[in-house]
């Protein structure tokens, strides 16, 4: 949802993505499926690149970096 809000937008990632989720899971449907039958989505995100963001090896996303950015903010009490 974070990477696709950078495509769509914040509030519209977050409403894209629940309700495809919600969608596959009542429907038994692969999400990309669904976001590729989403013109919010298509419009603006082709399909190598949704399949890159919802690549397992990629669910990680940004967190190491924001660790880092938090680790960085209060290093004096780690030491």
């Amino acid at each position: 949802m974070l990477d696709l809000g950078h495509y769509l937008g914040r509030q519209v990632a977050h409403e894209v993505i629940y309700e495809n989720c919600m969608k596959a899971f009542e429907e038994d449907k692969p999400l990309l499926d669904l976001l590729l039958q989403d013109a919010r989505v298509t419009d603006d995100v082709d399909e190598a690149t949704l399949r890159e963001l919802l690549d397992p090896e990629n669910y990680s996303g940004s967190s190491a970096k924001m660790v880092d950015q938090v680790l960085g903010r209060y290093s004096e009490y780690l030491d």
